[in-house]
């Protein structure tokens, strides 16, 4: 939409007479969000001539390198700028005229790249037919003009629409298309290649995308409280099986099976990507979108001088073929927590004893050799052990109980309800020092308004239970396996002097969005925030407890990001084919580009100890 066509379309929202055409969609459902990170400003382009960015698409001959074109009433000339906006030259396209240039794609035909350029602007409603521009990318420095190998001449089979959203699907040799004035947009499709030198096609429905929120309303959100949900960029990932989607106040992202049957995915719920506030300037009048050329992170760009590249990265999660040995644990079926000193000491835990279990680790011969137990309570009580951590300093130890009532039977046994301090042996060797217990937490959380209504319910109603425990910055944190409340989760930080004070605890309660019915079954500080391990909230039913809230379908084990302060934890993916209830983890290696974690498993023997890289954004 170039600079008067926005101006209409504010003056006419403002009379209440620019609503979008067809019948309104119904309210849709909050969204989860996507397992991107949030973006980030990567720089803004140098070049001056670039004053309405309305399409963004990836090189695919240099990964270092971006294309912009402008919206209509300007030159019909490509861009080239680096991922942090610098001028790298400019490319004009020879015979066709920038009538209302809109999006701008990136793909691969036989090998080759090319750009598609649409021309699928309409704000009218009136064009009887639309052009599609493809040429073969240019290099830079190269040619300073190039031709169309072909256009695209094509109407829509229902008249005419206004369109900015198009992306190539170059394996089923398609090009889609998102309506824009619509209430509800609708999704076509097209054959990428002419069927003649005159021809005109028609681009023919796949189906309406019903399930876009509505725009967030409000007086200060001013025109966006009407046209915010308007599409105006959309690119396919080279996957071909994910379309991102953007609208003037959000991106979404959409996901299709193998056999691109997209008409099956617009009934799904997109997930959300986070983008900067379009309230706070920093990305005004979001127009453009694309994918990087290998599929990790999203571009976006506005209308707006300098135009600035803003970058969402998606995490990755990848099993790695390194097996672990658990030497003396050939018994134990129900490890659930593991740390280790640097270079010192591990301790490991499970649910049912009274003690702990001192570890070595070998990180060369990937071995964990048990060592020998640490009592924490007196024998025969059972602390329902659910988290380990030791102190930044590698002196102390930490491990706490479940806090929670029994999953079998709801009886609440106070051995549960304890967090202890175990001394670390010296240097030159030696045994774990006598552990301390402290009951401070569970007298905090009954006095906390939000958890302290839950304290002593069974889990399969939601009931106060703990399981993960990690040391951050001179803190322990817990993690919080229920209450799951309107799909937030909780952490809990706290000074570890504080509990052992003799004295009333004060804790902070972070609540955490991950989502409807998932609690947290561990957490692991890395050197961004923490990692976090989901799965179900509530326990299955028993015998004595046949009425449990639990899903009816298994969520499985689920990755977090999450950074301390933030309301939503950005999700990473799902655990791969678990052997059991995902209970432990430890961190084997931490750096700028990813984190290789060891996931212990309750349920099978020795723990079944599993190796996951997760690939930052």
């Amino acid at each position: 939409m170039n600079g008067r066509a926005a101006a209409l379309a504010l003056a006419a929202a403002l009379v209440g007479c620019a609503a979008p055409r067809g019948a309104a969609a119904a309210p849709a459902p909050a969204l989860e969000r996507a397992p991107f990170d949030d973006a980030v400003l990567l720089g803004s382009c140098t070049n001056p001539r670039v004053r309405e960015a309305s399409g963004l698409a990836s090189s695919l001959l240099r990964p270092d390198r971006l294309w912009i074109l402008n919206d209509s009433g300007n030159s019909p000339d490509l861009f080239a700028v680096t991922t942090n906006g610098a001028d790298a030259g400019t490319v004009r396209i020879e015979g066709p005229d920038n009538e209302d240039w809109e999006d701008l794609a990136s793909f691969r035909l036989d090998g080759a790249p090319h750009l598609l350029i649409a021309d699928c602007g309409d704000n009218p409603g009136l064009r009887g037919e639309c052009l599609l521009h493809v040429v073969p990318e240019p290099a830079v420095p190269g040619p300073a003009a190039v031709r169309p190998a072909w256009t695209l001449r094509y109407r829509y089979e229902d008249g005419p629409r206004d369109c900015e959203s198009v992306a190539v699907d170059a394996a089923r040799a398609r090009v889609l298309l998102l309506s824009k004035d619509d209430r509800i947009p609708v999704l076509y499709e097209l054959p990428l290649r002419p069927a003649g030198p005159a021809a005109v096609q028609t681009a023919r429905r796949i189906g309406e995308l019903r399930t876009l929120p509505p725009p967030v309303q409000g007086m200060a959100r001013g025109i966006l409280a009407r046209i915010g949900s308007l599409t105006t960029a959309m690119d396919l990932a080279p996957d071909g099986r994910r379309l991102a989607v953007l609208t003037y106040e959000h991106a979404y992202l959409l996901e299709c099976e193998a056999d691109g049957d997209w008409a099956s995915a617009l009934a799904r719920p997109p997930r959300r990507i986070e983008l900067p506030d379009p309230l706070d300037k920093t990305l005004r009048k979001r127009e453009a979108l694309c994918w990087t050329a290998d599929g990790r992170a999203l571009l976006v760009t506005g209308e707006q001088v300098p135009a600035p590249i803003f970058r969402a990265g998606a995490w990755r999660l990848e099993a790695r073929p390194e097996p672990w040995t658990f030497a003396g644990f050939e018994g134990a079926k129900d490890l659930s927590g593991i740390a280790a000193a640097p270079g010192g000491p591990a301790l490991v835990v499970s649910d049912e004893p009274h003690a702990a279990q001192a570890a070595r680790i070998d990180a060369t011969s990937r071995t964990v050799t048990a060592g020998p137990l640490v009592p924490l309570l007196p024998e025969g009580a059972e602390a329902d052990l659910e988290g380990v951590a030791v102190s930044g300093d590698g002196r102390t130890f930490y491990a706490t109980g479940s806090h929670g009532a029994g999953r079998k039977t709801g009886d609440v046994e106070p051995s549960r309800r304890f967090v202890f301090r175990i001394p670390c042996p010296p240097a030159d060797g030696g045994e774990f020092g006598p552990a301390e217990a402290s009951a401070a937490l569970m007298d905090w959380a009954a006095r906390d308004p939000v958890l302290g209504p839950y304290a002593g319910r069974p889990l399969q109603r939601n009931g106060f239970n703990l399981e993960g425990l990690a040391w951050r910055d001179g803190r322990l944190w817990f993690g919080v396996r229920a209450p799951n409340l309107d799909g937030d989760a909780f952490v809990i930080e706290t000074d570890p002097a504080a509990l052992f004070a003799g004295g009333a605890a004060t804790a902070t309660l972070h609540r955490v969005h991950i989502g409807p019915g998932l609690g947290l079954r561990e957490l692991a500080a890395v050197r961004d925030g923490f990692l976090l391990l989901a799965g179900e909230a509530c326990a299955e039913a028993s015998k004595q407890i046949p009425d449990s809230m639990a899903a009816a379908a298994d969520p499985g084990f689920s990755f977090f990001a999450w950074r301390p302060g933030a309301a939503s934890a950005v999700p990473i993916g799902r655990l791969p084919d678990a052997p059991g209830k995902a209970e432990g983890l430890l961190v084997l290696r931490d750096d700028l580009a990813s984190v290789d974690v060891l996931v212990l498993f309750d349920g099978p023997s020795q723990g079944a100890p599993r190796v996951l890289r997760l690939h930052r954004p």
